[in-house]
């Protein structure tokens, strides 16, 4: 506080109380006024100004806002004033949070995208490779088919030519109740009563019992099939012949797919497309 004389009759430093305010102490810069004003002279008009207040004298100290009032009735000058350094330093770390918050809000919302979109992309990449499978699946019964249809063509020409094999091939179709097979360099006498489930795997034939012993074997599975029991073997897929009494339990799987849990092994899935299932439950009614 000080009165129109430029005398400090109120500060927080008790050392300057009593002081006047020299001309060279302080300039003001008055909103809208390009000219610097002497605190003392703007005390000694009597009037209310705001502006910026500079010490051209002293460089050590900060320029202030500043904004003087008169007191009604008396010859006293209230001033308050706020530090420009003070306000600057608020004001860079006010900005700082602005940044750190944009940045975190950026990354957070750029986490949350790619989440949302590997979600939608893994459910569409699911129904892709099953439709994949599917029509891969398709493709393998197309050329069995055409390797069946070229196998009865040549046996049709060799029925034409040769009369009296007829007998002989209806024999070979008898299902068989032993097979030779391998193990190692064993060669092992195999009962077809004693066959799980046989797994074809990078083009070779494994054969699992159901006491869990793997042999393996030199035919494919659509020769294997040919020896084997209808009724009680069932070609899955390209990968699996099952015995219908080692499947554990049948779950629905996909888009109108079985899933087959056998007994002898949890972990193997066998599946049955959905063109399949219609004669697999046939089979399995029989």
């Amino acid at each position: 506080m000080y009165n129109q004389k430029g005398i400090e009759l109120c500060h927080p430093n008790p050392a300057l109380i009593g002081i006047k305010i020299q001309e060279n102490n302080s300039q003001i810069n008055v909103a809208g006024d390009r000219k610097s004003t002497p605190l003392s002279t703007v005390l000694e008009q009597g009037e209310k100004v705001g502006g910026r207040r500079t010490f051209p004298n002293d460089p050590k100290r900060k320029s202030e806002i500043i904004n003087i009032s008169p007191v009604a009735g008396t010859d006293w000058m209230v001033a308050s004033h706020a530090n420009l350094a003070v306000l600057e330093e608020e004001l860079s770390g006010l900005y700082l949070q602005f940044v750190m918050s944009l940045f975190l809000s950026t990354v957070f919302i750029s986490v949350c995208r790619y989440l949302i979109i590997r979600l939608i992309y893994r459910k569409y990449e699911r129904v892709f490779d099953l439709e994949k499978e599917d029509l891969n699946y398709k493709v393998n019964e197309l050329q069995i088919l055409n390797l069946q249809l070229n196998s009865n063509q040549q046996k049709l020409q060799n029925l034409a030519d040769n009369p009296i094999q007829n007998d002989t091939s209806k024999e070979s179709e008898i299902p068989k109740k032993r097979m030779l097979t391998y193990h190692k360099d064993e060669l092992i006498k195999l009962d077809i009563g004693e066959i799980a489930y046989i797994l074809l795997d990078t083009g070779i034939t494994y054969i699992y019992t159901f006491d869990n012993r793997q042999y393996s074997d030199n035919n494919s599975l659509d020769e294997v099939m040919k020896w084997l029991d209808p009724t009680i073997f069932y070609r899955a897929n390209r990968q699996f012949i099952i015995n219908i009494n080692s499947i554990s339990s049948i779950l629905l799987y996909g888009k109108n797919q079985l899933k087959l849990i056998i007994k002898y092994d949890p972990k193997i899935d066998i599946i049955i497309s959905k063109n399949k299932v219609a004669e697999f439950k046939n089979w399995l009614d029989q």
